[in-house]
């Protein structure tokens, strides 16, 4: 006969998930009883054996702890950190030479490389540029296209990545 006891997991307070927006951070305070282990250690600050942390992610991901409790029983948990970049990315245009408007393009303060491609409707490829602050007039080999919904294809590096990332949506240019 083999005697086995079973303790009751330790009572945390954890938010598996956390949304933040790129810059912003967030804090996670567990039960002081125990000594914490976090892993990766990546855009973390460690306070009281790691049992307070402040976290300042510049991509998505995820944190793994573990601890022992009274009872010497090893505990693993994990708390998912996702990233909201903000890339503003116009569905309109109206390219008519009033200043307004009249350039699509995707700004960001985090985009570090891209390139930006637009389709017509046949999947002919209208623009392409991999310079940030150029867009596209509305022209296709200098004349003016139609009104009518393109394609966009945004293909990005945000700055402290390595990643290529891609936003595909459609944009409508209004004469």
């Amino acid at each position: 006969t083999v005697k086995i006891d079973v303790f009751p997991i330790p009572d945390q307070e954890i938010d598996h998930e956390q949304i933040i927006h790129f810059g912003q951070s967030f804090s996670v305070n567990l039960n002081p009883k125990y000594e914490y282990s976090w892993t990766p250690r990546d855009f973390l600050i460690c306070n009281n054996n790691c049992q307070s942390i402040n976290a300042s992610p510049n991509e998505d991901i995820i944190y793994y702890l573990i601890y022992n409790d009274e009872n010497g029983c090893s505990h693993k948990d994990s708390i998912i950190a996702k990233v909201i970049f903000p890339i503003f990315i116009p569905n309109t245009f109206t390219p008519n030479g009033d200043g307004k408007n009249d350039v699509f393009y995707a700004y960001s303060k985090v985009l570090e490389q891209y390139e930006l491609l637009i389709y017509d409707r046949w999947g002919n490829l209208a623009f392409k540029t991999e310079d940030l602050s150029k867009g596209w007039d509305g022209r296709i080999n200098g004349n003016p296209q139609p009104q009518d919904v393109y394609v966009y294809k945004l293909n990005y590096i945000l700055k402290y990545t390595r990643n290529w990332r891609e936003k595909v949506g459609t944009v409508t240019l209004i004469r």
